[in-house]
Order: C-alpha cells, then structure tokens, then sequence
C-alpha cells in the first residue's frame, strides 16, 4: 500500500509540473470551401500575435490541392513595419487530397521562439511552377493578412479572411 501511495504521488506530481500546451492563434473551422489560390508567384501571409514567450511544437493549415500534385512551403516569418519579414522557419508541405483537409506540421527540431507582445506571420507558396492549391478561409473576416505576386519579395497587407491555421 505504501508503495502505490508513493507511486501515485509522484504521477500526480509530473502531471501537475508539466508545461502547459497552449494555441496561440485559432482562425476557427472552415465554414466553406472558398479560398486563396496559391501558385507560380502568389503567396498569402496571415498576421498572429503573442501574448506570452512560447516555443512553437506544431502548427495545422487547412488546403485542398488545385492541380495533380502540389507542394506548399509554410514559413514562418518575424513582422516587418506589418508585413511578413525575414523567416525563421520553413516546412515543405506535400498536399495529398483535393478535398479539404486540415495538415498538420511538427516543428519541434526547428525551435521556433516567439517573443510576447510580439507580431509574427504565416505565409504559404508554392515549392514550383506546377503546384497549386487553395489556403481555405477563415469563417471570420477581420484577419490582417498580406498578398504577395513577386514570390514573397513585396507584400501588400489587406483586412478580411484568414488563411484557415491553428
């Protein structure tokens, strides 16, 4: 008995010092099928902010693929005077459905650190000329988001729907 009460004790003392797992942005589930085509030179960045220093673990984005086959570059950038700036991290994304369909991308080997108080962007390009896909809305429209037709050299930030991320 004593042995399952020390035992006990010790699982509930991990489980009570375990970091908490938060979701720092949430643009919510996808209430249609429209979206941002991405392809050749177009690329589309959604704006989150921090509200605490966290270290990024994982990310989803919610696409369909537009033509065969595709392949998406997800980045993450710092902001640059509210456009997307220099990037600290990119994943290749190989879409596998041309239903809808929410990737998931585990960043854990990158360590990816946001700072509080901060401004942070996600953008989505396509890896080569023959991918194409479409970066589902957000069911809210009030999202800073930016535009780039130059493959990401310029960026032109809008209002409206979000690129659909979690």
């Amino acid at each position: 008995m004593k042995l399952l009460i020390t035992y006990l004790s010790i699982i509930i003392t991990l489980g009570l010092s375990q970091d908490t797992r938060s979701t720092i942005f949430n643009t919510g589930t996808p209430e249609t099928d429209d979206g941002y085509l991405i392809s050749g030179d177009i690329s589309i960045a959604d704006r989150f902010s921090i509200s605490s220093d966290y270290a990024m673990e994982a990310f989803k984005v919610t696409m369909t693929m537009e033509s065969e086959s595709a392949t998406m570059i997800i980045s993450i950038h710092e902001d640059l005077n509210n456009t997307p700036g220099a990037i600290l991290g990119s994943w290749d994304l190989p879409l596998t459905s041309s239903d809808i369909r929410e990737y998931l991308l585990y960043t854990f080997q990158d360590c990816i650190l946001f700072d509080s108080g901060e401004y942070y962007w996600i953008s989505v390009k396509a890896a080569d000329s023959e991918s194409t896909a479409k970066w589902i809305y957000s069911p809210g429209d009030f999202y800073t988001y930016a535009t780039s037709a130059d493959q990401q050299l310029n960026w032109e930030p809008a209002q409206g729907n979000a690129g659909s991320t979690k």
